[in-house]
Protein backbone atom coordinates (compact mmCIF):
# COMPACT_ATOMS: atom_id res chain seq x y z
CA UNK A 1 0.00 0.00 0.00
CA UNK A 2 1.16 3.92 -0.78
CA UNK A 3 1.54 6.57 1.21
CA UNK A 4 2.06 9.51 -0.74
CA UNK A 5 3.07 12.91 0.47
CA UNK A 6 -0.40 14.53 0.10
CA UNK A 7 -1.33 12.27 2.11
CA UNK A 8 0.92 13.02 4.56
CA UNK A 9 0.50 16.97 4.23
CA UNK A 10 -3.38 16.14 4.42
CA UNK A 11 -3.35 13.95 7.95
CA UNK A 12 -0.63 16.27 9.56
CA UNK A 13 -2.85 19.15 8.86
CA UNK A 14 -5.96 17.40 10.13
CA UNK A 15 -4.08 16.47 13.36
CA UNK A 16 -2.59 20.04 14.01
CA UNK A 17 -6.14 21.69 13.24
CA UNK A 18 -8.73 18.83 14.28
CA UNK A 19 -11.09 20.32 12.08
CA UNK A 20 -11.32 19.02 8.19
CA UNK A 21 -12.50 22.76 7.15
CA UNK A 22 -9.22 24.77 8.65
CA UNK A 23 -7.27 21.98 6.91
CA UNK A 24 -8.64 22.47 3.64
CA UNK A 25 -7.99 25.98 4.13
CA UNK A 26 -4.29 26.23 5.35
CA UNK A 27 -4.08 23.54 2.35
CA UNK A 28 -6.04 25.69 0.09
CA UNK A 29 -7.95 23.01 -1.19
CA UNK A 30 -12.04 22.39 -0.40
CA UNK A 31 -13.35 21.05 2.65
CA UNK A 32 -14.70 18.21 0.17
CA UNK A 33 -11.72 17.42 -1.13
CA UNK A 34 -9.93 16.48 2.21
CA UNK A 35 -13.12 14.52 3.57
CA UNK A 36 -12.47 12.34 0.19
CA UNK A 37 -8.85 12.22 0.53
CA UNK A 38 -9.41 11.24 4.65
CA UNK A 39 -11.69 8.64 3.48
CA UNK A 40 -9.27 7.05 0.85
CA UNK A 41 -6.95 6.65 3.35
CA UNK A 42 -8.88 4.96 6.08
CA UNK A 43 -10.20 2.97 3.23
CA UNK A 44 -6.79 1.92 1.82
CA UNK A 45 -5.08 1.09 5.05
CA UNK A 46 -8.31 -0.39 6.80
CA UNK A 47 -8.70 1.20 10.29
CA UNK A 48 -9.90 5.18 11.24
CA UNK A 49 -6.95 7.34 11.83
CA UNK A 50 -9.08 10.34 13.19
CA UNK A 51 -12.58 9.97 15.92
CA UNK A 52 -15.08 12.78 15.81
CA UNK A 53 -15.91 14.58 19.24
CA UNK A 54 -17.27 17.83 20.58
CA UNK A 55 -14.42 19.43 20.24
CA UNK A 56 -13.02 18.47 16.48
CA UNK A 57 -11.10 15.32 14.93
CA UNK A 58 -8.52 13.08 17.58
CA UNK A 59 -6.30 10.49 16.32
CA UNK A 60 -7.07 7.09 16.87
CA UNK A 61 -4.58 4.62 18.17
CA UNK A 62 -4.19 4.04 14.40
CA UNK A 63 -3.45 7.75 13.81
CA UNK A 64 -1.06 7.72 16.81
CA UNK A 65 1.19 5.25 15.15
CA UNK A 66 1.27 7.20 12.13
CA UNK A 67 1.99 10.61 13.47
CA UNK A 68 5.24 10.10 14.05
CA UNK A 69 6.56 8.84 10.92
CA UNK A 70 4.16 11.50 9.26
CA UNK A 71 6.33 14.03 11.15
CA UNK A 72 9.58 12.52 10.28
CA UNK A 73 8.39 12.74 6.71
CA UNK A 74 7.58 15.98 6.74
CA UNK A 75 10.80 17.22 8.87
CA UNK A 76 12.60 15.47 5.92
CA UNK A 77 11.06 17.01 2.64
CA UNK A 78 11.63 20.68 4.33
CA UNK A 79 14.95 19.78 4.85
CA UNK A 80 15.47 18.56 1.45
CA UNK A 81 14.10 21.89 0.75
CA UNK A 82 16.35 24.09 2.56
CA UNK A 83 19.46 22.13 1.04
CA UNK A 84 18.62 22.78 -2.30
CA UNK A 85 17.56 26.26 -1.59
CA UNK A 86 21.42 26.95 -0.11
CA UNK A 87 23.11 24.88 -3.02
CA UNK A 88 20.98 27.44 -5.37
CA UNK A 89 22.03 30.51 -3.26
CA UNK A 90 17.70 31.24 -2.99
CA UNK A 91 17.87 30.81 0.48
CA UNK A 92 17.92 34.88 1.10
CA UNK A 93 15.94 37.15 3.29
CA UNK A 94 15.62 39.58 6.03
CA UNK A 95 15.78 38.42 9.82
CA UNK A 96 14.34 40.65 12.73
CA UNK A 97 14.82 40.16 16.24
CA UNK A 98 12.96 41.92 18.27
CA UNK A 99 13.36 43.16 21.99
CA UNK A 100 14.20 45.48 24.88
CA UNK A 101 16.48 48.25 25.23
CA UNK A 102 19.45 46.16 26.89
CA UNK A 103 19.38 43.97 23.81
CA UNK A 104 22.05 47.05 22.38
CA UNK A 105 24.56 45.64 25.30
CA UNK A 106 24.66 42.10 24.05
CA UNK A 107 24.76 40.90 20.66
CA UNK A 108 22.46 37.45 20.16
CA UNK A 109 25.59 35.35 19.50
CA UNK A 110 24.20 32.02 19.50
CA UNK A 111 21.61 33.13 17.48
CA UNK A 112 23.96 35.07 14.99
CA UNK A 113 26.74 32.77 15.04
CA UNK A 114 25.64 29.44 12.49
CA UNK A 115 22.83 31.48 11.25
CA UNK A 116 24.29 32.89 8.51
CA UNK A 117 27.44 31.05 7.56
CA UNK A 118 28.15 30.82 3.66
CA UNK A 119 24.81 33.29 3.40
CA UNK A 120 25.95 36.38 2.36
CA UNK A 121 22.53 37.54 1.46
CA UNK A 122 21.59 37.66 4.79
CA UNK A 123 21.73 40.53 6.70
CA UNK A 124 21.59 41.26 10.88
CA UNK A 125 19.31 44.40 11.57
CA UNK A 126 18.52 44.65 15.63
CA UNK A 127 16.29 46.73 16.44
CA UNK A 128 16.53 47.95 20.00
CA UNK A 129 13.73 50.67 20.62
CA UNK A 130 10.28 51.20 19.16
CA UNK A 131 10.97 54.62 17.26
CA UNK A 132 12.04 52.77 14.37
CA UNK A 133 15.90 53.45 14.76
CA UNK A 134 18.25 50.75 14.27
CA UNK A 135 21.68 49.38 15.98
CA UNK A 136 24.20 49.74 13.35
CA UNK A 137 25.99 46.34 14.88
Amino acid sequence: MQFNWDDVRIFLEIERTGRLSRAAKRLGVSHTTIARRIRQMEARFGCHLFEPTDDGLILTAAGSQVLQKATEMENAAVDISDRLARLEGKNKGRVRVGGARRLRQCRPLPYSAGTHQGKPRHRDRIRTDTTGRQDPR
